[in-house]
């Protein structure tokens, strides 16, 4: 009975300390923040906006880190329903366009969820909005960076002789199609499957795999593309949207992909809506008098030399050479 006195007094006296370190911590970022004169490095995580504070979570999602927390000093108070709206809108910023190959739809298609609790703590000055962050993603952090690593070296192998950017568009349209084979058999528990590290290094993925796959490799050329969630004649899918000379083009890798390759022949490739048949998309933005992503009228006119595919296909675990 005496050692269980005594092990319930040491928790509570660790239990104290923690919450008075914590309380310390915060005070000192606080102060730090309120001063322009001192020398002391201010936490990376403690921001004067939310404009900071949202740049940061950002760059945490695009590294994959699970545990995250966000800090933001103000001058006035907030309330709890500001604080949860507050951490809602970070959150959903966080996963917005960039332009970066690491960020917006890169983040947003490998994201699965997140839990976030909000908290405020005041020196009497200065109130710290404390934004706790737990993310899952359908890849670890160690996936992402060997992902990030192998498309930036084929961008530059695809990128060599500065090509246009419809000849680029065309190599990773290619390159997908000949090396990633199409997961028609994956449940939603293989969550792996559903990325674009498995396109990528597994050259085995669903539609989802594809499409992130397309989007980051033409991003990592400068080249704009966005991810579009709809269904194909009735059954969830994920294709692609790609900028070429300021006209927006339908891209669907996985439905060429899904061919044998020797009749490919470039059927979902840089279209109009008008020729992308049984393609329904279900973000808003899709609406064809959107004033971003409105598509070409035309089909992009596909020179008949480049519709000869010459290449390997990754089929049941071989590699086969090919021509059509």
């Amino acid at each position: 009975e005496a050692e269980t006195q005594e092990q319930i007094q040491s928790e509570m006296q660790t239990e104290t300390e923690a919450q008075e370190y914590m309380q310390y911590e915060t005070e000192t970022g606080l102060e730090l923040l309120a001063s322009q004169e001192t020398t002391e490095a201010v936490p990376d995580n403690y921001f004067e906006d939310f404009t900071s504070a949202t740049a940061y979570l950002r760059e945490q999602m695009a590294q994959h880190q699970t545990d995250i927390e966000v800090v933001v000093v103000l001058d006035h108070e907030l309330s709890e329903d500001e604080l949860t709206a507050r951490a809602e809108t970070i959150l959903k910023e966080a996963m917005a366009q960039t332009g970066s190959s690491r960020e917006g739809d890169a983040i947003s298609s490998d994201f699965l969820g997140a839990e976030y609790s909000v908290d405020e703590v005041t020196d009497g000055a200065y109130f710290g909005c404390f934004f706790d962050y737990t993310v899952t993603y359908k890849t670890n952090s160690q996936q992402e960076r060997e992902l990030e690593l192998a498309v930036i070296n084929k961008m530059i192998e695809l990128c060599a002789g500065t090509p246009s950017d419809y000849e680029i568009v065309r190599q990773i349209y290619d390159y997908i199609c000949s090396t990633v084979t199409l997961d028609t058999t994956s449940t939603d528990e293989n969550v792996l499957a559903y990325s674009a590290y498995a396109a990528m290094q597994h050259h085995r993925a669903t539609s989802e795999g594809y499409a992130a796959l397309f989007y980051r490799m033409c991003q990592q050329a400068g080249i704009s593309a966005r991810i579009v969630s709809g269904t194909v004649n009735g059954e969830a899918n994920e294709w692609n949207i790609v900028n070429i000379n300021g006209s927006w083009y339908n891209v669907d890798c996985a439905m060429d992909a899904y061919k044998n390759p020797l009749t490919r022949n470039y059927q979902w490739f840089l279209k109009s809506d008008a020729d992308f048949s049984n393609h329904v998309a279900d973000d808003a933005w899709w609406n064809p008098t959107g004033a971003f992503y409105v598509r070409s009228e035309a089909s992009y006119d596909v020179p008949e030399t480049d519709r000869c595919f010459v290449g390997l296909a990754y089929v049941d675990g071989i590699w086969h050479y090919y021509r059509n």
